[in-house]
């Protein structure tokens, strides 16, 4: 009599959605003393206006899915010696994703430029005269009066820090404006 022994061996992988958090930080280096306000949301949260005081920071925890990404967040910034909004995201999916994996930091010194910090490469970064004629001339074509422009490095893309007046903030909502206006500038 034989016995035949069969074993069956069975590789079952289960897929598990975890939840991915990116951390977001929004530093004031405007110098001089000079405040800013800072106000930041996405289509499912809005955080409350911010004063940060000059060499303080902001900072808050974006969550999501590895599976579904992590939302766009936008911000509004008005330094307190001005009248003028400025609009930014804080952080974009399709340019962030590998650009600041964990953590999404931002510099507004005092020379009005926007400033992103690249954890690949382990440097801030600053738009290229290139890319900021290039911005410039997308966005005054779509007639939004752009300032500076930060480009994710080894990506096509730009991310224009614009100027706003608080009556086109009022007419449009907060969150409309974000990706209507610098969609001239993002697809460059």
């Amino acid at each position: 009599m034989s016995i035949n022994n069969k074993v069956l061996l069975v590789d079952a992988t289960v897929v598990i959605d975890n939840e991915r958090e990116v951390k977001v930080k929004v530093m004031n280096r405007l110098g001089y003393g000079d405040s800013m306000i800072v106000h930041c949301q996405s289509n499912y949260h809005d955080l409350p206006s911010v004063v940060i005081e000059d060499g303080r920071e902001m900072e808050w925890i974006i969550t999501g899915s590895n599976l579904l990404g992590v939302p766009l967040f936008h911000c509004e910034m008005q330094p307190k010696t001005s009248t003028i909004w400025y609009s930014f995201d804080a952080y974009d999916p399709q340019r962030d994703g590998g650009r600041c994996r964990t953590e999404c930091r931002w510099m507004i010194p005092n020379n009005g430029a926007l400033y992103g910090y690249d954890q690949r490469f382990s440097r801030w970064v600053r738009g290229s005269s290139k890319a900021l004629l290039g911005c410039l001339y997308g966005c005054m074509l779509s007639e939004w009066h752009t300032v500076h422009a930060w480009p994710s490095s080894m990506l096509d893309r730009v991310a224009c820090l614009h100027a706003w007046p608080r009556s086109i903030l009022g007419m449009l909502g907060r969150a409309a404006f974000g990706r209507v206006a610098c969609s001239a500038c993002l697809d460059m």
